[in-house]
């Protein structure tokens, strides 16, 4: 039941671990704690996770899926 949940947080994760490298070259191009360097370190951000298929949430919806099902089946089990 929980197999194709589980397979969609690993391909989730997949991505983002393959774009972590450009993640952090961004955050060494912009170190400042400003608002104007926050607010381009973000677009920018969200602009190369636009462009590699990454979605930041999807690695948490079968997180928040699996919790009820696996919190049912303790409750059913004790």
């Amino acid at each position: 039941i929980l197999l194709p949940v589980f397979q969609i947080q690993m391909v989730a994760s997949r991505k983002m671990q393959e774009v972590q490298p450009l993640v952090k070259e961004l955050r060494e191009r912009y170190p400042g704690r400003d608002m104007e360097s926050r607010t381009k370190l973000d677009q920018e951000m969200r602009q190369l996770f636009k462009q590699h298929g990454v979605k930041q949430s999807a690695s948490l919806w079968p997180i928040l899926i699996q919790m009820p099902v696996l919190l049912a089946l303790f409750q059913a089990l004790s």
